[in-house]
């Protein structure tokens, strides 16, 4: 059910990205990324002066390893030092590193401290960010409705992620009243805002019918849109759903595929369920059948940048 997860924040997955591939991406610290020319002296000098825009951007470019990977850890003095001033890009990058325990060692009460920080000043990523700790109990108390009082604001800022998280707070009655006619809406919204994890939450919602009326072929559309985004949860349900033909035409090469793409997953739960899957499938195809399914798998792969990975038997 969706009602047991909340929809991971864009902004923070492209956090990690400047830690994990030296890219910094987003409209903040587009004077730091790769393609535009940085005078990095005229950085050092303002950052040292205490300007803090200078201090974030300084630490971008040091998380970017623009300066050498060795020297990623010097944005931390930097984003601390900006973080002090009440910047909000640096108390929520400071706040995702202490989240996913990169450069700095794992603590969420001190990742809800900055993201609270900087909720506190209106930064949408960290209200939704926040609001994520606060309904998990993750870090801070449990609190459900703290958590839908942050996701409604970073949603009326328009930040799909907190849209769909609140939504899914409607569905469960958790926190808020429950309305699972509010929620659907809420998540559509999220979806056709282009999130794979909440077009992958849509069609569950139409797959049984909650909140919107049960609409399998409708269902079936949602699953395809989020698995081609990379949803491996919607891969394996619209393999499911090709393979039986639920709420579209019977597609067992189409279907195989999906649940081979799906066998790639980085989480770990996810991919055995989907090497199950693919498991049943091969007893019941053709060699051909099966041939063709992982050529259209790695083909995908290969164009989605995945690394095609061999399934065990």
């Amino acid at each position: 059910m969706i009602a047991s997860r909340l929809t991971n924040l864009a902004a923070t997955v492209a956090t990690i990205a400047i830690v994990t591939t030296g890219q910094a991406t987003g409209a903040n610290v587009s004077k730091t990324d790769r393609s535009t020319p940085v005078d990095i002296a005229a950085l050092k000098r303002d950052a040292a002066a205490g300007d803090a825009s200078a201090q974030f951007d300084l630490a971008i470019v040091y998380l970017a390893g623009r300066l050498g990977d060795d020297k990623k850890a010097e944005a931390l003095p930097l984003l601390e030092a900006s973080a002090r001033q009440k910047d909000n890009r640096s108390l929520f990058v400071l706040g995702t590193l202490y989240e996913i325990g990169s450069l700095v060692p794992r603590d969420l009460a001190r990742a809800a401290r900055y993201f609270r920080g900087a909720a506190e000043i209106g930064d949408p990523k960290a209200q939704n960010a926040l609001g994520q700790l606060l309904q998990r109990g993750a870090g801070v108390p449990r609190d459900p409705a703290a958590a839908a009082a942050n996701f409604e604001a970073a949603h009326k800022q328009g930040l799909p992620a907190a849209t769909a998280n609140l939504g899914i707070l409607y569905i469960a009655g958790d926190g808020v009243p429950r309305d699972t006619a509010k929620g659907a809406a809420l998540i559509r919204k999220a979806a056709l805002a282009g999130l794979p994890g909440a077009q992958h939450d849509f069609a569950w919602l139409l797959q049984t019918g909650t909140g919107v009326a049960k609409d399998e072929k409708e269902a079936v559309k949602w699953y395809a849109r989020a698995a081609e985004g990379g949803n491996a949860s919607s891969q394996i349900n619209l393999a499911l759903m090709q393979f039986n033909g639920t709420g579209t035409n019977s597609d067992p090469v189409g279907g195989m595929k999906w649940a081979m793409i799906a066998a790639s997953a980085a989480e770990p739960e996810t991919k055995a369920k989907a090497k199950q899957v693919v498991q049943q499938y091969a007893a019941v195809l053709t060699p051909n059948q099966v041939a063709n399914a992982g050529q259209a798998a790695q083909l995908w792969m290969i164009r989605h940048q995945i690394r095609p990975q061999p399934i065990a038997n």
